[in-house]
Parts: structure tokens; C-alpha cells; sequence
């Protein structure tokens, strides 16, 4: 998909936030809330296993890009004039924090894209449904 295929995704009017309870390798939650993050294995990419383990519920892990906090933050789209799309995104954290572009996708051509952090926070961003075709790695393309 070339980015003058661009498709429209239905945001949330407010992120949802998650708080993950436990990584599928059975490592138990900390007092933190959240998650702990494994180390990566040799066959997916240090911000595929983030993730993977951050996936929000029924979604199966689709594909990841390495971020900031603050280049979320900075993300840039909408209709004209656009603006920042999520500027108050995984709140509490420092705009130099290490962070994910993350993609889930379902058993259809559905997509969710969300944010995650090193520390295990997670924000679901929005959703793209009912495309035959996957969305681009990277941050959500919004018009």
C-alpha cells in the first residue's frame, strides 16, 4: 500500500488505556501495574516481542515500528488544517522515553493500533475495520 492509498480509521474519542495484568510467558505483574517486558528473541525485533505482549485482548499481534513518547505525541494527521492526534498519549511518561508503534490484528481484516513503553504502559489509538489489504507499519494514517 502506497501512502496515497490512504483510509479513513474510526479514532476513540477518548483513548482507552489498559493495564496489562501478566506477559504471556507466565512472568507474574509487578506492584507497578504493570507489565514486565521480556527480552527479545532471535526471530522477532526488540519492539515486536513489547507488542506482542502488550496486545490488547481478542487481537492476535499483527506488526511493530520503533518510536519516542514524544514522536507519538507529535503525530501529525486529521483533516485540514490536521494537528497533533494524540498529544496527551501514555501519559506520565518523559518525551524521550522509548516507546512502539503497535498493530493487533484480528481473525478478519481488522486492525487496532495502539502505543506501548518499555515499562509495559499501553494505549489503544483506534481501530481500522473491514479492509482487505494491511495497514503500513508505523503510526496510523488519519485524514
Amino acid at each position: 500500500m502506497t501512502r496515497g492509498h490512504v483510509r479513513k480509521i474510526r479514532l476513540l474519542a477518548a483513548p482507552l488505556v489498559a493495564v496489562v495484568a501478566g506477559c504471556s510467558n507466565g512472568t507474574a505483574d509487578d506492584s507497578s501495574g504493570t507489565a514486565p517486558v521480556t527480552a527479545p528473541s532471535t526471530t522477532l525485533t526488540a519492539t515486536d516481542e513489547l507488542c506482542a505482549a502488550l496486545v490488547p485482548g481478542q487481537w492476535g499481534f499483527f506488526q511493530s515500528q520503533p518510536a519516542t513518547v514524544g514522536e507519538i505525541r507529535s503525530s501529525m494527521g486529521g483533516p485540514a488544517p490536521g494537528g497533533r492526534l494524540w498529544p496527551d498519549a501514555l501519559a506520565g511518561h518523559s518525551d524521550d522515553d522509548a516507546a512502539a508503534w503497535c498493530q493487533g490484528k484480528d481473525a478478519g481484516n481488522n486492525y487496532v493500533f495502539y502505543v506501548a513503553t518499555l515499562d509495559g504502559a499501553m494505549e489503544v489509538l483506534g481501530y481500522q475495520r473491514g479492509f482487505p489489504d494491511p495497514p503500513p507499519a508505523g503510526p496510523p494514517i488519519v485524514e
